[in-house]
């Protein structure tokens, strides 16, 4: 069994309470611990995603330095630090025709949905995709990212709701209840089988799983992987 005491108390030196300083992981160390990866700017969200989150990853055997290291890793990057449980289509027209070059036509086509605003991205941009119907159809904004592992496209919402006994595809908010969106995220880890990733070292496949081919993020990724590790003394 991992002493997380090391943890307790660069966590407790640096100002996020890990509640007892007793070596167990708890929902108290985890909420210590997203506050430090969020340098204590989401306080909120983390509150609410502690206790679930801490419960989820304990059942799915989330619960080695690594394992831990490697998921919150891709939970920070996804979710922009934890600041965000919902996907921000708020682009600059340049900025939106480099993430979607094959969605959007030219600057002066990025332009005019940026000025219509971020339902029109949404649309334009996830239209036809992971089950989303056409750009009319509205599913683009409607299956937008959400839960801090970011969600995405009608069937896939459609395929979680079925495993998690969830109508998603009805009220796809549901999937931001802290409740849901804890199960959400580790069973997507669990699925993926991304724990034994996470003791072979492979960050690379971890994102390749995640994130897909083009596996953005990477870098940072790896770089909360190496903090939180650091941070437990490994």
């Amino acid at each position: 069994m991992t002493d997380f005491t090391p943890l307790q108390q660069h966590l407790k030196a640096a100002g996020y309470d890990p509640g007892v300083i007793d070596g167990l992981w708890g929902k108290d160390t985890l909420r210590g611990l997203l506050n430090y990866q969020s340098g204590g700017r989401a306080p909120t969200s983390i509150e609410a995603m502690a206790k679930p989150l801490a419960a989820e990853m304990k059942a799915a055997f989330v619960n080695t330095p690594a394992r831990i290291a490697n998921f919150l890793a891709t939970l920070h990057v996804e979710s922009g630090g934890f600041l965000r449980d919902e996907e921000n289509l708020n682009y600059k027209a340049d900025r939106l025709l480099k993430v979607f070059p094959g969605r959007v036509h030219d600057l002066d086509d990025a332009a005019a949905l940026v000025q219509a605003g971020p339902v029109a991205i949404g649309n334009r941009v996830y239209a036809g995709k992971n089950g989303n119907g056409g750009e009319a159809s509205g599913d683009g904004y409607r299956y937008r990212g959400r839960t801090w592992g970011q969600l995405t496209g009608r069937e896939n919402y459609r395929v979680w709701g079925t495993k998690l006994q969830l109508d998603l595809v009805g009220n796809p908010d549901l999937a931001k209840v802290p409740e849901n969106a804890a199960r959400i995220c580790v069973r997507f880890w669990s699925d993926k089988r991304l724990n034994a990733f996470a003791d072979a070292g492979d960050v690379a496949g971890i994102r390749a799983r995640w994130n897909g081919p083009a596996m953005e993020g990477l870098g940072d990724v790896r770089l909360q992987v190496m903090k939180i590790l650091d941070l437990m003394g490994q």
